[in-house]
């Protein structure tokens, strides 16, 4: 998993002009893992459900050209209090990582052993949503346009 630490970045410009490297500092820190991070439930309007307080085991991995990820862990019980909108962590919710970005909940993994009961929860980035569309066309071949019948 990736936490936030200051990297350095090279990029290389080719162009007309001299091949020259200017580093590009990104600053990750936005993110302390010293502090819990504050994560929001959401339906899939965008409409806060409720706060995920209790998450434990947070942890994100950024990718810049793929989907990335974040994964916790949520406990039904918590010092014997119920942990608060525990029932409606399901599958195709967001979750709102503040500061970050907008994460897309699949199925969370639910596990137990009769006394403690938890979730296992894997959230993909908001582009994951572009696996699940699909275009459906009838076969064959349509004329969108055709110069021997315009005009």
């Amino acid at each position: 998993m990736i936490f936030y630490h200051k990297t350095t970045v090279t990029a290389s410009i080719c162009a007309n002009f001299q091949k020259e490297d200017y580093p590009i500092v990104i600053d990750f820190s936005a993110f302390n893992p010293k502090e819990p991070p504050v994560l929001v439930l959401r339906n899939m309007s965008g409409k806060a459900m409720c706060m995920l307080a209790n998450a434990v085991d947070v942890g994100i991995d950024i990718k810049y050209n793929e989907v990335s990820t974040l994964t916790f862990t949520i406990a039904a019980f918590v010092n014997g209090e119920p942990t608060e909108c525990y029932d409606k962590i399901i599958g195709y919710r967001l979750v709102d990582l503040r500061g970050i970005g907008l994460f897309v909940l699949m199925n969370p993994e639910t596990t137990g052993d009769g006394i403690l009961e938890k979730k296992k929860c894997t959230c993909y980035s908001l582009e994951h949503e572009f696996v699940s569309k699909q275009i459906f066309m009838e076969n064959g071949t349509f004329n969108f346009w055709n110069r021997a019948t315009c005009c």
